[in-house]
């Protein structure tokens, strides 16, 4: 149960990380910091619900694989997670790593808020 339970909360953190940089910061390399912090916060609600199904999630921060995976298990995804998982997927390495990587403030944003709302959809399985 810790490591289900670790793995939200470090979902939420990094919401919380990506909420607090894009309310001080407007530069490109911020927001892709902002975004960095989107992915992993996807990637660990996705291993944490793989995980509560009674799953070994794959050690991949590819977030179709992760999707794809839970797909196979029967268990629904939302429709924006599936159009923006090779996006997202994008913000673990190109947007701290490949120079002139830039995405948009606006975009993260609603990131952001489609992400919480995941998270709040994989609370109730905390057992």
């Amino acid at each position: 149960m810790a490591e289900h339970k670790s793995l939200l909360d470090g979902a939420k953190a990094d919401l919380n990380v990506s909420r607090v940089i894009l309310s001080a910061y407007d530069d490109d390399l911020s927001v892709n910091l902002a975004a960095y912090h989107v992915q992993q916060a996807v990637e660990k609600a996705l291993k944490f619900r793989i995980n509560m199904l009674g799953e070994i999630y794959p050690l991949t921060h590819n977030i179709e694989h992760l999707t794809d995976k839970l797909l196979k298990l029967g268990d629904p995804v939302p429709d924006w997670l599936l159009i923006e998982a090779n996006r997202i997927t994008e913000y673990e390495n190109k947007a701290r790593y490949v120079l002139g990587f830039v995405t948009s403030k606006n975009k993260i944003s609603s990131l952001i808020t489609l992400t919480e709302e995941l998270i709040k959809q994989y609370m109730p399985f905390i057992t």
